[in-house]
């Protein structure tokens, strides 16, 4: 051979020594850190007996149990909780419902007791004018006719001056037990004043009040021959018509009816 096929041979025979050596590096380069991390982690199996890793996974697992357990009853103590705040909320409107009951009855009480006089037991002023209007707008309807009784103690200031004014309400408690008596109990009797009273009948007639006027003087001819008093009780009135053909107010019928009480009690004062 020649010294230039030859040079040529052994370029070839060294590619082909050159490539046989290339893939062995690799798989050396690719394989090499496999016994490092086998040793490793053979390394940390040793470190780690096996058992421990049983107990950690025994361990993980009984957290795991106590935390669903917890769990539930945390949930079971809120809905008891739940419940016992309902209860008490349940038991906080009933005490309340009732309070307001209460209150609502006590009002109402009061409202009554306002409208009420204490010593008789009769309306007062208060009570008596909206009942007494709502009674002429009925005679109104129904094209009637009414009367007003206006009547006032005789010589109650004599008497509370000498004999105290505990005597004097007891006078006043008499009259009103007289005229509760004398009147029907659908008639509406209220005390309007320190001692005076009024009267508004239902369905009177001018003969009901001749009737009404015999009535009182025998009762208090009674009530004086009984009581043996040095003092006699006695009224003074005055009556007034109501015509639903020419109506009027309350008030008017009052001041008609107090004017004719005047007149009268002026009468006995001249005799």
């Amino acid at each position: 051979k020649s010294k230039e096929e030859g040079q040529k041979e052994a370029s070839i025979n060294g590619s082909k020594f050159n490539t046989k050596w290339y893939k062995p590096m690799d798989m050396l380069v690719v394989f090499t850190p496999l016994p490092v991390v086998s040793n490793f982690v053979t390394s940390l199996v040793d470190y780690i007996p096996a058992y421990s890793i049983v107990v950690l996974l025994s361990i993980v697992s009984i957290l795991v149990v106590i935390s669903y357990f917890l769990s539930k009853k945390v949930a079971t103590n809120a809905i008891h909780t739940m419940e016992e705040s309902e209860e008490t909320v349940n038991s906080l409107l009933t005490t309340m419902e009732k309070e307001m009951d209460r209150q609502k009855s006590t009002q109402d009480e009061l409202e009554a007791m306002s409208l009420m006089d204490e010593l008789t037991g009769l309306h007062n002023r208060h009570g008596f004018m909206p009942l007494a209007e709502q009674y002429l707008k009925t005679l109104n309807r129904d094209n009637s006719i009414a009367y007003i009784f206006y009547a006032d103690i005789d010589n109650v200031k004599q008497i509370n001056n000498k004999y105290g004014h505990h005597e004097g309400d007891s006078v006043i408690k008499t009259v009103a037990d007289i005229l509760n008596d004398v009147f029907n109990k659908s008639d509406l009797v209220s005390k309007i004043g320190d001692d005076e009273f009024v009267v508004l009948p239902a369905g009177f007639t001018e003969s009901d009040i001749k009737l009404i006027n015999s009535r009182l003087q025998e009762k208090f001819d009674e009530i004086n021959s009984a009581e043996g008093k040095d003092y006699t009780i006695s009224i003074s009135y005055g009556v007034a018509k109501y015509n639903s053909e020419d109506p009027c107010s309350i008030e008017d019928l009052l001041t008609q009816s107090e004017k004719l009480m005047y007149e009268q009690k002026k009468g006995k004062q001249n005799t």
